[in-house]
């Protein structure tokens, strides 16, 4: 079962990764506009609308990353949520009423939410952060060494790079 705590900490941190990536985007794609010239409408709006489905696709990986698990449903709540708010700011900023354009959009943010969703759950190399833990042995190791010497240097062992001490000798 989903925990829900952190499933809506999830969905909120894969909304505002669709959000930044879609703004990164449109910026590339304004930047291309100014440089070539004008595009036709339709053009736009097909952009647009790539820029704001690829925003959403790594949204939905992010937050279906996060969860770990129920992939579809994380991106599913994360694209339709990214509809809703691009929606609701389009509607509050300008006169413009529900188009085709409008389904369209939940319909690729949703579609392109899940996608993410399902990738992010299946993708096999996880993101992990490893600390480094030392068996008994290694520290017992590491005291003996401690004892002895004054100055650091680095020694391999079987769980990683441990820091130790240099003989006196030396």
């Amino acid at each position: 079962m989903l925990n829900k705590k952190i499933t809506v900490k999830a969905v909120l941190f894969g909304i505002l990764t669709s959000l930044l990536i879609s703004i990164i985007l449109m910026c590339c794609v304004s930047a291309f506009i100014l440089t070539n010239g004008l595009l036709p409408s339709e053009l736009t709006n097909i952009i647009t609308l790539a820029t704001l489905g690829a925003g959403t696709l790594v949204g939905g990986i992010i937050s279906s990353r996060i969860t770990k698990s129920a992939g579809l449903i994380t991106g599913l709540i994360t694209g339709f949520a990214v509809f809703l708010l691009v929606t609701l700011i389009g509607l509050c900023k300008s006169s413009d009423t529900i188009t085709y354009l409008t389904f369209i959009r939940l319909a690729v943010t949703v579609v392109s939410g899940g996608i993410g969703g399902i990738i992010g759950v299946n993708k096999k190399d996880k993101i992990q952060i490893k600390i480094h833990r030392q068996d008994k042995k290694d520290r017992e190791e590491t005291k003996a060494v401690n004892l002895v010497s004054h100055r650091p240097f680095l020694c391999q062992r079987r769980s990683g790079i441990s820091l130790a001490r240099a003989s006196a000798s030396s």
